[in-house]
């Protein structure tokens, strides 16, 4: 964690947000977008989700969610990374090496 604390806290990190900042915060909405989706999800098929006991139910729906999230992250992420401005390329010559 210590390494991670560090890289972090570079100022290359620092200019990646700041160049980035619209790109990340649309990121953010279409993931606070699509947490409403999952759950209009639920509400229209509790079906797929209904188990006996109460405590199972939760369960589905709880893994269920986490794995749209997850995915959609990942998706989401990876496209806009596309647009993302990076200033210079992780080889293994640069500096972020001495973090990894």
């Amino acid at each position: 964690m210590e390494k991670l604390n560090a890289l972090m806290e570079t100022a290359e990190m620092g200019n990646f947000f700041e160049n980035n900042q619209e790109i990340i915060n649309e990121v953010a909405v279409q993931a606070g977008e699509f947490s409403n989706t999952i759950k209009d999800y639920v509400y229209s098929n509790p079906e797929l989700f209904m188990e006996a006991d109460v405590i199972n139910m939760v369960k589905n729906i709880r893994i269920f969610s986490e794995s749209a999230m997850s995915q959609y992250m990942t998706e989401i992420t990876t496209i806009a990374s596309q647009d993302a401005v990076i200033r210079e390329p992780v080889t293994s010559s640069n500096v972020l090496n001495d973090y990894i």
